[in-house]
C-alpha cells in the first residue's frame, strides 16, 4: 500500500455528519435490497487470494475449483449432520420431557393449550414455516449470487482497481472483511471462555448432563437473537421446579456472569483486532441494536468501521491500492 500524502480536511464535522448518513442509509435501505449481491462480492474478495494460489497450483481454472470449494462445504455441512447430530438424537434420552409433563403447573399450561391453544399452535407452525422458507430462498439467492459473480469477479476487480473509487470500493470490502475475520475470531474466544464457564460450573453444580448443558450454551452464545439465556434461563427453571433450589440459583447467576463476560470481553476483542476504541465497539453494538434490531449487533461495528474507514481515506487521496 502506498501512503498518499494527508489531507487537510475543511469542516471534518461536517464531513463524518455526512459520511455517517450516507452509511446509515446504506445500511438501512441499500443493504436489504443487494445483500446477496454485496456478501457475494464480499466472499469472493475474500477466496480470491487462496482461489488463485491453489488455482495455480493444481492448473485448474478458478471458477470450476470455486464450485468443487462450495460443493465440498456443503458436502462437509451435510455430513455433519447426518453422521454427527441425528445419531446423537435418536439415542437421546427423552423421559425427562414426560416427568415435566406430571407437575401440576405445567399440566395446566398443557390442559390450557389442548382447549386453547389450536390458534396458537397454527400461526406458530404457519410463521416457522415462513421462517424456514425464508432461510431457504436467503441461501438459494447468496448462492446463485455468489455462483454468478465468480465468472466475472476477476475481470470486474481489475477493472475496479483502474479507477480511484473502484479503489476505494476495494479497500472499504478489505477493510470490512478483516472486521469479519476479527468478529469470528472473537466470536471464538467468547465460545472458548463462556462453554468452559458454562461446563466447569454446571459439573460442579451437579447438574445432569451439565457437560452438554455448557457446551450448547457456548455455542448457542454466538447467535445475538439467542445467546446463553435460551439454554440457562429453561435450566434455571427446571431445577427451582425439582426443588433443586441451589443449582436453579447457580444457573441463574451463570446466567448474568455470562451476559457480563460478553458485554465487556467483547467490545475489548474487537477493539484489539481491529485496532478501533473498545469503547467505540461498544457504543456501535448499542446503536446498531437500536437502528437495526438484533442484527445490529453486526451493523452497529460495520456501520462504525465504514465511517472511520471512508474519513481515513478521504484524508490520503494517494492510496491506489488495497
Amino acid at each position: 500500500m502506498r501512503n498518499g500524502a494527508k489531507k487537510q480536511i475543511k469542516k471534518p464535522y461536517l464531513t463524518l455528519l455526512v459520511i455517517t448518513a450516507v452509511v446509515y442509509f446504506f445500511l438501512r435501505f441499500i443493504w436489504p435490497l443487494f445483500a446477496p449481491l454485496i456478501v457475494a462480492f464480499l466472499v469472493l474478495l475474500l477466496v480470491e487470494p487462496g482461489l488463485s494460489k491453489w488455482s495455480t497450483r493444481f492448473h485448474i481454472r478458478k471458477k470450476p475449483l470455486a464450485y468443487v470449494v462450495f460443493a465440498m462445504t456443503i458436502a462437509g455441512i451435510v455430513a455433519g449432520i447426518w453422521f454427527g447430530i441425528v445419531p446423537y438424537i435418536k439415542g437421546c434420552d427423552f423421559s425427562w420431557w414426560e416427568e415435566l409433563l406430571k407437575v401440576p403447573f405445567v399440566q395446566k399450561i398443557y390442559r390450557y393449550l389442548q382447549e386453547n391453544g389450536i390458534g396458537a399452535v397454527a400461526s406458530a407452525s404457519s410463521s416457522a414455516l415462513k421462517i424456514g422458507s425464508k432461510v431457504l430462498f436467503n441461501i438459494g439467492a447468496y448462492g446463485l449470487s455468489i455462483f454468478l459473480l465468480a465468472a466475472i469477479f476477476g475481470k470486474l476487480k481489475k477493472h475496479m482497481e483502474g479507477y480511484d473509487e473502484g479503489i476505494l470500493v476495494l479497500g472499504i470490502g478489505g477493510d470490512i472483511i478483516s472486521y469479519l475475520k476479527a468478529f469470528l475470531k472473537t466470536q471464538g474466544k467468547l465460545f472458548l471462555i463462556q462453554s468452559g464457564l458454562c461446563v466447569l460450573v454446571l459439573s460442579v453444580a451437579g447438574i445432569p448432563n451439565g457437560w452438554l448443558i455448557g457446551l450448547l450454551a457456548g455455542i448457542l452464545d454466538f447467535f445475538p437473537i439467542l445467546g446463553v439465556g435460551i439454554v440457562l434461563v429453561p435450566t434455571a427453571i427446571w431445577q427451582f421446579v425439582a426443588k433443586n433450589y441451589v443449582a436453579g440459583a447457580i444457573c441463574a447467576i451463570l446466567f448474568v456472569g455470562c451476559v457480563i463476560v460478553r458485554e465487556v470481553l467483547e467490545p475489548k476483542f474487537l477493539g484489539q483486532a481491529i485496532k478501533l476504541p473498545a469503547i467505540g465497539i461498544w457504543t456501535s453494538v448499542y446503536a446498531g441494536i437500536q437502528l437495526f434490531g438484533a442484527s445490529g449487533i453486526l451493523k452497529g461495528p460495520i456501520a462504525y468501521l465504514l465511517i472511520s474507514t471512508i474519513y481515513r481515506r478521504i484524508q490520503y487521496r494517494g492510496e491506489d491500492t488495497i
